[in-house]
């Protein structure tokens, strides 16, 4: 079995059943362990052996959910059996009515060795009026509680809405509930409602040993990777594949719709072609799949989406389409947020194409639906020896489709070998076969010769930080990598990487596009570049902070704003931050900045709380570990938004984090230090926008910038007055849709491009955004708390 088939085989025995209702966005996650010791019951078979099960119940919508957990089968003595396991898991503070349900199971050599649950016992996870242990903190000796078990089977919660009419008691379970604060480290590498146990290893987190390794969770050093040169290959049949799949597409929306191909109605089309990058760990996905477009020869030479390629110039065939190397490709190098560097960790991709119906005037209307065409999945650090020639390998992973379970969780379409299958497909001589490769590469700063000496950051890297590695002494060997995946009476199978030669690839198979080569400048070429993209005059007077002018291309790219992870939004939440209220005093509705539906501009103009308040409150501030980087201590900002005048903060100071955790941001005083006491950590923007006292142009020139235009941030370090880089975060979120207030909680990584080409991310930027309604007061302009 391949390594693939490692990762895909655990994903499957990890899959949770998620919870039916909806959690509020703004439930705080909390850490627990359970404690199972022994099990007395006076009708234990000696020469049987028992476990227990465990996993979720929700008595609101009698659901039974998450992730179960299993124990060792043990054998009992005297009626009694000692487990003694540890399992630990993580939950949002939802309400009263989640609680844990352990099932006793026995397995019985004489039945013909038949499993049967014989009792079983709820506990609640989450009780207000009663405090637990803490983990970690609590004395020795502390004595556990009983929990008395119920015959039978916890089916019956199915159909008993009391649980106080199941009376009857067939023994005990000795339990103990503890709080686990410690396991907010380890809160990104597994899903909330999963239950994991003591000896249970999580990819990503660091092996102890003897000890728990949850008891600490410690994550394992991120690594510095990219994806280039990112290729998608459809075989010979690129254009009629996609023909094929809008024939099923629209086939299935006539049936839907309940009419007739004698109704001609618009069919629908592919609006965008995009591919999903993420990296999962067997259990979750360590951070949002990110997104990325794809592009085709076409689209670059006759600015087209279609892969049918119309207008050729007379030096190009017109069967090139079904030699090419690459139909579909990314433009620029994608960065890998989050590698850790674990052999278990997977790179999962997915081609997502989004479709819709587009009208005569050319207006997208509003049936558009995301499909997933198919996915795939490669390990890079599956063979350690080739990470360690250069860290650069190509490889070659085919993309499958189906009903098959994915990581995303969605729905795939069908199996393309069916497609082709069709008694009316004329392509029936070749089964398709949809290959992404691509180039991975680990960016080091010195040279290596072996996998010990590779430069590894520390956990206090929250983001991968792209370097250009120096060339190494070693010589640099590239491999191919090459995963494949078949398909046999509906089942596929993932086969096992195999390394192959490497094959020198020309020029004329790879698109330019796809290749950018770097402009080799001489001295005087640069100093030229450089003092035609400055005012020289600017620069030699002392300016103040004010006056510092920004000349740099903004990175767009790499600038990509996430939702603020759920642990660093627990390590925040010890701090006391100024709060942001609405006018009735409430906590405004939290959003999340990736799940944003376009809003509806009848609700935006007709909202009677037409002044908007705008808040940005500046948490936190997180340097990368880059060795060719001074860190500053002291940073301030400039603030460019809308049609106000760009704001200069005040001084800040990056404090010192425990855990290494996010720095808080602090004010200074006169004396340039800083007492907790006088105010409250973080720092606020407000802007004021007022309908009525403005034109309703402008006012909907407003919305149309919320909905289309991102806020830029400049980071500068206030004792050397040099550009530390720029956050670029979109707005979108900030729209109430008829709400009182919305807010979201932003990481966004500031990316520095003011001296060179090369683009890096230098920190880590967490903020807060709020947009408070209230009723018109004629009040335009701003305020800095």
């Amino acid at each position: 079995m391949s390594n693939v088939n490692d990762w895909y085989s655990h994903f499957l025995a990890k899959r949770s059943i998620p919870l039916k209702r909806e959690v509020p966005l703004n439930s705080p996650t909390e850490g627990f362990a359970l404690s199972l010791t022994k099990l007395h019951i006076t009708k234990l078979h000696p020469e049987s052996k028992y476990r227990i099960n465990a996993y979720f119940y929700d008595s609101k919508t009698t659901q039974l959910f998450g992730c179960p957990f299993y124990s060792q089968w043990e054998q009992p003595v005297h009626h009694e059996c000692t487990f003694d396991e540890m399992v630990f898991f993580h939950c949002p503070r939802v309400d009263d009515n989640i609680m844990l349900v352990l099932e006793v199971v026995e397995d019985s050599n004489i039945l013909n060795n038949e499993s049967t649950t014989i009792a079983w016992g709820t506990i609640p996870v989450l009780i207000s009026n009663e405090p637990i242990p803490t983990f970690g903190k609590t004395p020795q000796g502390i004595p556990h509680k009983r929990l008395h078990l119920h015959p039978g089977s916890p089916k019956v919660l199915m159909f008993v809405s009391k649980l106080e009419t199941e009376t009857a008691t067939s023994g005990t379970l000795d339990f103990l509930l503890y709080s686990h604060p410690k396991l907010s480290d380890a809160f990104d590498f597994f899903p909330d409602f999963c239950i994991v146990g003591q000896n249970d290893e999580i990819p990503g987190l660091r092996r102890s040993g003897d000890t728990i390794a949850l008891a600490n969770p410690t994550p394992l050093p991120l690594v510095p990777a990219s994806l280039d040169d990112i290729g998608l290959s459809f075989g010979p049949y690129a254009d009629r594949l996609e023909q094929m799949i809008l024939e099923e597409v629209n086939t299935e929306r006539i049936y839907l719709e309940n009419s007739t191909d004698k109704e001609k109605a618009d069919p629908m089309c592919v609006l965008e072609r995009r591919l999903r990058i993420g990296v999962h760990n067997g259990y979750t996905f360590l951070f949002e799949p990110m997104m990325v477009h794809l592009s085709s020869l076409d689209e670059q030479i006759m600015g087209s989406h279609s892969l049918r390629r119309k207008g050729r110039p007379l030096s190009r065939s017109s069967t090139d389409l079904k030699t090419e190397l690459n139909t579909l490709f990314v433009r620029s190098k994608v960065s890998i947020p989050s590698l850790h560097e674990d052999s278990r960790m997977t790179l999962v991709f997915a081609l997502d194409y989004l479709l819709g119906v587009r009208t005569k005037n050319n207006n997208i209307s509003s049936h558009t639906q995301s499909m997933i065409i198919c996915w795939g999945a490669w390990r890079p650090f599956a063979n350690p020896v080739l990470v360690a020639e250069g860290g650069r390998i190509q490889a070659s992973v085919s993309l499958i489709g189906g009903s098959r379970p994915n990581p995303e969780e969605s729905l795939c379409f069908k199996n393309l070998i069916h497609l082709f299958r069709r008694d009316d497909s004329a392509l029936v001589e070749s089964a398709p076969k949809i290959f992404i490769k691509f180039t991975f590469s680990l960016l080091d700063m010195i040279p290596h010769v072996g996998p010990s000496s590779r430069l590894a950051l520390s956990t206090e890297s929250l983001i991968s930080t792209p370097h250009q590695r120096i060339p190494s002494p070693v010589p640099h060997h590239e491999q191919m990598m090459e995963d494949t995946m078949e398909d046999e009476n509906n089942e596929m199978e993932i086969v096992s990487a195999k390394v192959v030669k490497p094959t020198p690839l020309s020029q004329e198979k790879l698109p330019s596009i796809l290749v950018k080569k770097p402009a080799i400048r001489t001295t005087s070429d640069f100093s030229k570049s450089m003092e035609k993209a400055f005012d020289v005059d600017e620069i030699q007077e002392p300016s103040p902070r004010d006056n510092v002018p920004s000349v740099y291309e903004i990175p767009w790219r790499e600038s990509k704003t996430a939702n603020m992870s759920r642990a660093v939004m627990s390590s925040l939440a010890n701090e006391k931050f100024a709060p942001i209220l609405d006018r009735n005093g409430d906590a405004p509705s939290l959003v999340d900045i990736h799940a944003v539906s376009s809003s509806n501009n009848a609700i935006e103009e007709n909202d009677r709380l037409d002044t908007n308040e705008i808040i940005l409150q500046f948490l936190s501030y997180k340097c990368l570990n880059r060795p060719d980087a001074v860190q500053p201590r002291r940073i301030f900002f400039t603030v460019n938004f809308y049609r106000f005048a760009e704001i200069t903060s005040e001084e800040l100071l990056i404090t010192d984090s425990a855990h290494n955790g996010p720095n808080v941001l602090r004010r200074l005083s006169e004396n340039s230090d800083y007492s907790e006491n006088e105010w409250p950590p973080g720092f606020s923007i407000k802007y004021i926008i007022d309908r009525q006292s403005s034109k309703l142009s402008s006012f909907d020139e407003f919305l149309t910038y919320l909905r289309s235009e991102s806020l830029v941030i400049d980071i500068w370090d206030s004792q050397s007055l040099i550009l530390q880089g720029t956050a670029r975060i979109p707005l979108r979120s900030l729209l109430r849709a008829g709400k009182e207030a919305v807010q979201s909680m932003v990481q966004c990584p500031v990316v520095c491009s003011a001296v060179s080409d090369h683009k890096s991310t230098m920190a880590v930027l967490f903020l807060k955004m709020a947009n408070i309604g209230h009723p018109s007061s004629n009040q335009i302009g701003l305020f800095i708390l």
